[in-house]
């Protein structure tokens, strides 16, 4: 290959020289030509990404730069010198088509993004359009945590529409969601790349870090899942060594973006040099599939660039022979009928129905939501985790009543074991959510860990029997732990069976006073952000979800005024305060007052109101209203909605609002 270069090298001079001496052998058009087709030499090779997902054949995906940063074409597999561990691997190809690429793309919309966001959406579908038809994007937006607003897919005008609707508003956890955008591709195959922007650093609004994850965690998860992070830092308030590190490290690159103005550009750019890769192909002679590292080398003229990657696992290998079969003893005769208990079930369990109302806290809305509490696993990304040390209170619903007969605790996370939860308290009620709860077990967790290597198998696994209880709603309360930084949790059951009595409806014979039929309306509301989505005639639409809600302009206490078309008697109120966006910014606590005098005159207070957030629900599924009995039924003409305050969020959000009155 040296020999090749200098040859070329050597023949280049020597029909310059012919030009300059006007040699009548020798053209100066001819010489321009051949130096034009020669590549640009390189002053810097990256290996943005390995795929050994078909091992023992790698693919290397590698980025070839000028002294300019501008991609350098035209390279054949005689240009590029590849060793593993030290060892040359040959033959290397070259693959003259790019493969399609996953992209996903990774908006900071904090608060302090408010006058860049219009730049920012424009870039983002400047990337988008550049996109070819079978690429995928995935779209996800964090300020107080990530959240994915458009899954992966090819639908270029389904990603814009979900650009298109992103608000600056929170805080920047930037390291959650870095982790989060690596750990979205699953179980995807293929080319792989995260673009991240953002304006800021990691931080609570206090100069403190807000992410649970820190810069090491995302390292190390993009280096095991090979995925490069290209960085995008916006303005002057970035960490710019932090994000050089992430790009750096991970295969990617790291862009400088002093005004918003520039983002388009340098997506563009980054378009480029993804179209520009080169993806050289080669089998290796290692054979096992133990796990282990192993660094490749790429050469190219006097430029290297290197990475690593892990060897697949082969688990059946890598696990231990199972243990004899024991032997079968005949089945006891079975009980009689008349005495048979029912069969008993994990009430508590997602798959039965079960729903969670109410968390004090949980780290995220993924791989430590507290919905992994009830997903019947446990190991890595089915842990609980809440985002401090202090006492967490979890309340679940069943979807029937059913009468328990034990808990069964599993600490285990893969975490440390000072994080497990230590004293658990059970309670229960049959009332309702709010009120008619008695303790029913009091447990102390032991937290010694014992590594089971049969996933199926726990054996942390704790059970503790309790009296035959009665329950509709659980509140599980998580008292301390051993010691660690936040309080955390593998999963935990309920075994029982549900009750044959049919349950009444509180409700019935009542009808709502905002439906079409009884012809409630607003009369006054003190704020609301605008006239469509987030309206506050929203709130009396008898829909939840997206376009549904209601939300004020900041986080002060709002009043809101309805007006009947006659007087009525209110027996009942429901509120849910499910809205699309950050549960913290959900009303909380809530006031219904009542007048026959006047819109302005003679309210009295009909009750105050205590609201769950339901962290961890499911946006794409409905949610039961939340329903309040009034202690006395009051009678009235005007109705006045107070919202005192929220979780903690920066926007007063409310979802729906009802009262009832008996059917005429």
């Amino acid at each position: 290959m040296k020999r090749l270069t200098i040859a070329r090298y050597g023949l280049w001079l020597l029909c310059a020289a012919c030009v300059l001496a006007d040699a009548s052998s020798c053209h100066f058009g001819l010489s321009l030509a051949f130096a034009q087709d020669q590549p640009t030499s390189p002053t810097q090779v990256v290996i943005n990404q390995i795929d050994a997902s078909a091992f023992p054949n790698i693919k290397l995906f590698v980025s070839v730069q000028d002294a300019a940063g501008k991609m350098v074409r035209g390279l054949e597999s005689k240009d590029f010198f590849v060793t593993e561990d030290e060892v040359e691997q040959s033959p290397v190809t070259v693959a003259t088509q790019l493969p399609s690429v996953a992209t996903v793309l990774v908006l900071d919309t904090s608060g302090s993004m408010k006058g860049a966001i219009a730049d920012t959406k424009q870039a983002a579908t400047t990337y988008v359009d550049l996109a070819r038809p079978e690429d995928e994007m995935c779209l996800m937006v964090f300020s107080d945590r990530p959240n994915i607003v458009q899954s992966f897919t090819a639908d270029k005008n389904a990603v814009k529409r979900a650009v298109e609707a992103i608000k600056a508003r929170g805080n920047t956890a930037l390291y959650d969601a870095a982790y989060e955008a690596i750990k979205s591709f699953g179980e995807k195959k293929g080319r792989k790349v995260i673009i991240l922007l953002t304006d800021g650093r990691d931080d609570d609004g206090t100069n403190k870090p807000l992410s649970k994850k820190t810069l090491d965690d995302v390292i190390k998860a993009a280096k095991e899942t090979n995925i490069p992070i290209f960085a995008i830092g916006l303005g002057k308030d970035i960490d710019e060594e932090v994000l050089k590190k992430l790009a750096s490290e991970s295969g990617g690159r790291y862009f400088a973006s002093p005004s918003s103005a520039d983002l388009a550009a340098l997506y563009q750019e980054i378009s480029a040099q993804l179209t520009g890769q080169y993806l050289l192909s080669y089998a290796t002679d290692l054979s096992e599939r133990d796990g282990s590292w192993h660094r490749v080398i790429v050469k190219v003229g006097g430029s290297t660039g290197q990475k690593q990657y892990m060897a697949p696992l082969d688990q059946a290998a890598a696990s231990p022979p199972a243990p004899p079969t024991p032997e079968t003893k005949p089945a006891p005769p079975p009980a009689s009928s008349a005495g048979a208990a029912k069969p008993s079930v994990n009430v508590l369990a997602a798959s039965q129905g079960t729903q969670i109302l109410f968390i004090t806290s949980q780290y995220n809305d993924s791989d430590w939501a507290a919905a992994r509490l009830i997903d019947e696993a446990i190991g890595e990304g089915h842990g609980y985790s809440a985002k401090d040390a202090s006492p967490q209170e979890i309340l679940f619903e069943l979807p029937k009543t059913a009468i328990l007969s034990s808990v069964v605790i599993d600490p285990y996370t893969t975490e440390r074991e000072d994080r497990w939860a230590k004293d658990v308290e059970i309670w229960v009620s049959t009332v309702g959510p709010y009120d008619g709860f008695t303790k029913a077990a009091s447990v102390t967790v032991d937290n010694t860990r014992m590594e089971s290597q049969d996933p199926s198998i726990s054996l942390t696994e704790q059970i503790f029997p309790i009296p035959e209880t009665r329950a509709r709603w659980i509140k599980v309360l998580l008292k301390n732990n051993y010691g660690g930084s936040y309080i955390q949790l593998g999963e935990i059951k309920l075994l029982g069976s549900y009750s044959e009595e049919k349950e009444a409806d509180p409700l019935a014979g009542l009808v709502n006073v905002f439906s079409e039929e009884m012809g409630g309306k607003i009369l006054y509301f003190s704020s609301q952000y605008n006239d469509s989505d987030w309206a506050a005639k929203n709130l009396i639409d008898g829909k939840v979800g997206k376009g549904q809600g209601y939300s004020s302009e900041d986080n002060k206490p709002v009043e809101i005024l309805f007006v009947l078309p006659k007087e009525l008697t209110i027996t009942h109120v429901a509120f849910n305060p499910f809205t699309t966006e950050n549960p913290n910014r959900w009303a909380q606590e809530v006031e219904v007052q009542v007048s026959t005098e006047g819109p302005k005159q003679g309210f009295q207070s009909a009750g105050v109101f205590t609201l769950h957030n339901r962290l961890g629900a499911d946006p794409n599924k409905p949610l039961p209203d939340q329903i309040f009995a009034l202690k006395t039924p009051v009678q009235a003409r005007f109705i006045k909605l107070l919202l005192h305050k929220n979780h903690g969020g920066s926007y007063m959000q409310l979802g729906e609002f009802k009262a009832f009155t008996p059917k005429p």
